[in-house]
């Protein structure tokens, strides 16, 4: 895993010059295009145990990701919000692990809407259908791996809001179309990620550990948050068990940060299964 850190940010460095290099294209572009450079390259140096430069790295990360999505949101056409929601997602964690509480809520927020097909700051369409070019698909909210549905849910927990959600939800069954609800709760949005997942699962297709495996946690966090059961002996597990599930440095860096998150966010709830 060292070695392969080391080759890993060695290569990123190699890609943040070619960046910087660049000449053609917005400059904000080229913002956008250095936050995952920042999320790779934090996590090897806090791996590493550098703290100090982690935090730094994930501080320019967060920044990188702000300046590029707020650049963005006023021309955003809401087909493309679910897309942003990823590098959105990955600026606020990085945010919250350099410690800029602010800044990790900003992203959160914008987070939380963008993954669910929503632009920040704009009422959805009543009356454009479901389907209609000018919105997200609901493919793409509802996407193969449910990324979308679990970026949405972790920001909404991490933001600590858990009902009058507006959402597009599949059936729980997984059967029939998807439908938009204007008032559900934190648990139907992770009853349509665990669809989104079966759905996938009956079809044959693939889906990753690290997003299969981040749903037990996140409904132990939900039962704890809401006071509807749950305990901190069996977040723990889950969260142990997430953490157990890399095998290649794929899902370390989809892992670890999020690892590193949730038991910094909710210390009472995960304790400790990495060192922080």
């Amino acid at each position: 895993m060292a070695l392969n850190l080391e080759r890993t940010r060695q290569r990123q460095e190699q890609w943040r010059e070619a960046v910087l290099a660049r000449t053609d294209g917005d400059p904000n572009e080229r913002t956008g295009a250095m936050v995952e450079y920042y999320w790779r390259v934090g996590q090897a140096l806090h791996w590493e145990g550098d703290r100090s430069a982690a935090a730094d790295a994930f501080r320019s990360g967060a920044e990188s990701a702000l300046h590029y999505v707020e650049w963005i949101l006023p021309r955003l056409q809401p087909r493309l919000a679910p897309g942003l929601s990823p590098v959105t997602h990955m600026g606020a964690v990085m945010a919250a692990l350099a410690g800029e509480k602010q800044t990790a809520h900003r992203l959160f927020t914008y987070a939380a809407d963008l993954a669910g097909g929503l632009v920040p700051g704009r009422p959805r369409d009543r009356s454009v259908p479901l389907g209609d070019p000018r919105e997200a698909h609901p493919n793409d909210i509802l996407d193969e791996l449910a990324r979308h549905p679990l970026i949405r849910a972790y920001s909404l927990l991490r933001l600590g809001v858990f009902e009058g959600i507006q959402a597009l939800l599949l059936p729980a069954d997984g059967q029939g179309d998807p439908a938009w609800h204007e008032s559900v709760d934190i648990f139907a949005i992770l009853d349509s990620a665990r669809a989104c997942l079966e759905r996938s699962k009956a079809e044959g297709l693939g889906t990753f550990f690290a997003e299969r495996g981040q749903l037990p946690v996140l409904d132990e966090l939900a039962r704890i948050l809401t006071g509807r059961g749950g305990s901190p002996e069996a977040a723990h597990a889950a969260l142990d068990r997430y953490w157990n599930r890399i095998r290649d440095i794929g899902d370390f860096l989809s892992i670890y940060p999020l690892v590193l998150d949730l038991q910094s966010a909710f210390p009472e709830v995960f304790g400790q299964v990495v060192e922080v």
